[in-house]
């Protein structure tokens, strides 16, 4: 009997041993540094590294947002800066409209220009925000 059950002990390890040798054997090795690029041809871009396949192109106003990088302002439509936290639809309609009748923004703290923007709006978004010319530099 006790051999018996010293058999089937062994039995149940020798099932579990191959499972643990592999799991440590598996373990991922340290993550390759990655900047945030996007890839592809659009309507088949996705968003990889520097160094994967594909050919590059500029991250989108919402891909940046999506990845915590800033909106630039003078690129960014309302349906990409309505979703800046701070700023709703009707703030997001008044800032484009603003920098189509006067231009530009300079610095992302001038988005307080547009009516309704105000110091606690203003501190909630100026982290998500950046002001590039008008062609995004």
């Amino acid at each position: 009997m006790a051999a018996r059950r010293l058999a089937l002990l062994l039995l149940c390890l020798a099932t579990l041993v191959p499972g643990a040798v592999r799991r440590a054997s598996s373990r991922p090795g340290p993550s390759r540094p990655c900047r945030p690029e996007g890839r592809g041809v659009p309507p088949r871009g996705w968003v990889g590294c520097a160094a994967d396949g594909g050919a590059p192109r500029e991250l989108d106003q919402r891909e940046r947002l999506l990845l915590g990088l800033p909106v630039d302002l003078n690129r960014a439509g309302v349906e990409d800066l309505e979703w800046v936290p701070g700023l709703s639809r009707r703030l997001a309609e008044a800032a484009v409209a603003d920098r189509a009748d006067r231009g530009p923004f300079a610095r992302p703290e001038e988005l307080v220009r547009v009516r309704g923007v105000g110091p606690a709006r203003m501190a909630r978004a100026l982290p998500h925000l950046t002001a590039g010319g008008p062609d995004g530099r």
